[in-house]
């Protein structure tokens, strides 16, 4: 009866030991899973960035067309006359 004891006490430590090492790795994984997550909302931000860039000087660059365009309208104008 106690060797059967001692072998039930030994199954179940066995079976917490490796519970422990699945945790343990679950643990590990999850911050792997957070790590990427907060490099993927960076990398998001710093595209969100780019693109608020991109059309800034898109909008800047678009002005300066609109303006050389009526400048050159301005000039042509005062040639004509």
């Amino acid at each position: 009866m106690i060797a059967r004891s001692e072998a039930q006490r030994e199954r179940v430590r066995l079976q917490l030991e490796e519970a422990n090492e699945k945790l343990a790795r679950q643990s590990e994984i999850l911050e792997e899973l957070r790590t990427c997550l907060g490099q993927r909302e960076k990398l998001h931000h710093d595209d969100l960035e780019r693109h608020k860039n991109h059309n800034d000087q898109g909008n800047w660059l678009e002005f300066l067309g609109d303006l050389e365009e009526l400048l050159l309208d301005e000039v042509l104008r005062k040639l004509w006359v």
